[in-house]
């Protein structure tokens, strides 16, 4: 009998996790997603002048044990009246205390962490990534 509830319990536990849409901290390793810039879901108008827009459309951070990520992001541009679109990539190394971090490439920005979320800030405005 005491085994029933122990597997029922932990059936329950399960399912309740499974149903938690933060889950379980994953990490700084792996690839994080860009949602939004401002505090505005993408796209993003990131420059816009009387002929000429610049939007944000993605963007994403992996990140390596070995210290070292990647940095991508998609703009798409008009630029009197033609529109193109562009891909962006570049990689460097990053120093971690705690939930802070130090990301260096061809600029340097400051970052934090809270479990899947991740905001790089040292820019004009925040960027807010997930997991």
């Amino acid at each position: 009998m005491p085994t029933r509830r122990l597997l029922a319990a932990a059936a329950l536990l399960l399912l309740a996790a499974c149903r938690d849409s933060t889950g379980s901290d994953p990490g700084l390793v792996g690839t994080w997603t860009l949602r939004t810039v401002a505090g505005h879901t993408l796209p993003w108008i990131d420059l816009a002048l009387e002929d000429d827009t610049a939007w944000v459309t993605a963007g994403s951070y992996t990140f390596r044990a070995d210290s070292s990520y990647t940095f991508t992001y998609d703009y798409r541009y008009r630029r009197s009246g033609v529109v193109s679109v562009e891909h962006f990539e570049d990689v460097g190394r990053y120093r971690a205390t705690g939930d802070s971090l130090q990301l260096s490439d061809w600029w340097d920005y400051g970052a934090r962490r809270t479990g899947r979320s991740l905001v790089v800030y040292g820019r004009d405005n925040d960027w807010v990534y997930r997991r």
